[in-house]
């Protein structure tokens, strides 16, 4: 559990994404920091924030001797960063003990598409094209692929805890308006990752 009387490290929950970077916020102050990735696999910055009309921009290092606790909604530690003094950088930088969160979805990605044997994005694209021109459609592939699929039911088939969040695990049942074609996809809190597709069996 969090110790909070020691005033070098700041206790901050998980928020969001911003691109590939991470954001944080501290629990007691409410202030947002942002965790990024180096040039090194073994190292991570984190610096303050500027929020702006577009989000938040990255400003100034954390000074060093100061560690980062990552918690959950329950206040367990997750992961623990202390940040030095980085020579070549100009500023800190700590030692990678925890995943980005990209990291997490990715693995879970290919989990689950292991696990139930998914196909992949291309696959699927090949698989619902392969009609497109039998039935003399003009306009745009994507329209083919998304305007003309019908969602017909939704179910959770799990979740995962990515930083102290719960993310479901969502297959969606579609059928194509014109080609009939039936598939499934399965994501991470829809559309947050696509797992990937199953088809269902063409009659021979």
């Amino acid at each position: 559990m969090v110790n909070n009387k020691n005033s070098n490290v700041l206790t901050v929950v998980f928020i969001g994404t911003k691109g590939p970077e991470d954001l944080f916020k501290n629990v007691k102050t409410k202030r947002v920091y942002v965790r990024m990735t180096s040039n090194s696999k073994d190292l991570v910055f984190w610096r303050t924030v500027s929020k702006w009309s577009g989000g938040y921009e990255a400003d100034c290092s954390i000074k060093a001797g100061i560690t980062m606790r990552v918690v959950d909604k329950n206040n367990k530690i997750i992961f623990e960063e202390t940040l030095k003094k980085d020579d070549w950088n100009g500023g800190t930088s700590a030692k990678k003990s925890g995943k980005f969160f990209s990291e997490y979805l990715k693995e879970a990605e290919q989990k689950w598409a292991e696990d139930l044997h998914l196909h992949s994005y291309e696959e699927w694209k090949q698989y619902v094209c392969a009609d497109m021109a039998a039935h003399g459609y003009k306009w745009y592939v994507d329209n083919w692929l998304y305007a003309e699929a019908k969602c017909n039911n939704k179910e959770v088939l799990g979740s995962i805890d990515i930083l102290g969040n719960t993310h479901q695990i969502i297959k969606e049942d579609f059928t194509h308006k014109i080609s009939g074609k039936q598939w499934s996809c399965v994501s991470i809190a829809e559309d947050e990752a696509i797992c990937g597709f199953i088809f269902t069996k063409e009659d021979k």
